[in-house]
């Protein structure tokens, strides 16, 4: 839909991040306008921090009970809570599920495969903030809707190896680990690594990746 992200996904991927994301909120509100069957009456909703393997792991089958899936990454608990809130007012059962990584290098390895692949690079100021926020919010959004079901998935394997568990605490016990600063340090002492080895970040995916730091 976008021909300068086609042309140039490294260069133009932050432009057209917010427009993709106006769009999946619009058909998210949409289906949520439409009558659902109460058998088939979930919101999936997809969270964790950047490259914490949502897409991959979740994969295309979600279940027959799942109506809408909407793939998100929770930046702040505002939005989490406008979420679940929609879901309850339009009678639809909200889910949460939250991917996590015991490691912030792994992600920031898949955020560099994925790079290399397709072009879309993610900085890793903003990968550190979501790794080490977005697991937090999710624990408050449930403290706040007891009613909400909450999925967790360890995935700091493969998808085939993603480890499912229910315990919010185990994620975060992981996380907070470390502070922002700290998980921002380990991201771009991975950058560096992976940069100075035999196969180097090339510069336009590595200017990418450092927007915002100094």
């Amino acid at each position: 839909m976008f021909p300068e992200y086609t042309q140039d996904r490294t260069l133009h991927n932050r432009h057209s991040d917010a427009a993709a994301s106006a769009l999946a909120d619009a058909a998210r509100r949409y289906l949520l306008s439409c009558e659902s069957p109460p058998e088939r009456n979930r919101l999936l909703i997809l969270t964790g921090a950047p490259a914490s393997g949502k897409t991959a792991s979740a994969g295309p089958e979600q279940g027959h009970a799942i109506e809408i899936v909407h793939e998100t990454i929770l930046s702040s608990l505002n939005r989490a809570f406008e979420l679940v809130t929609q879901a309850l007012d339009a009678g639809r059962v909200p889910i949460v599920r939250l991917f996590y990584t015991d490691d912030p290098r792994i992600n920031v390895r898949r955020m560099i495969d994925r790079a290399r692949a397709i072009g879309r690079t993610v900085p890793i100021a903003y990968m550190a903030k979501m790794y080490v926020g977005v697991p937090q919010i999710v624990r408050d959004l449930k403290a706040r809707f007891g009613e909400v079901t909450l999925l967790v998935t360890n995935n700091s394997e493969t998808p085939q190896y993603a480890v499912p568990h229910n315990d919010i605490d185990r994620a975060l016990y992981h996380i907070s680990r470390y502070t922002e600063d700290q998980c921002l340090e380990i991201m771009d002492a991975q950058l560096n690594e992976i940069h100075t080895g035999s196969n180097p970040i090339p510069d336009a995916i590595l200017l990418e990746a450092r927007i915002g730091l100094s």
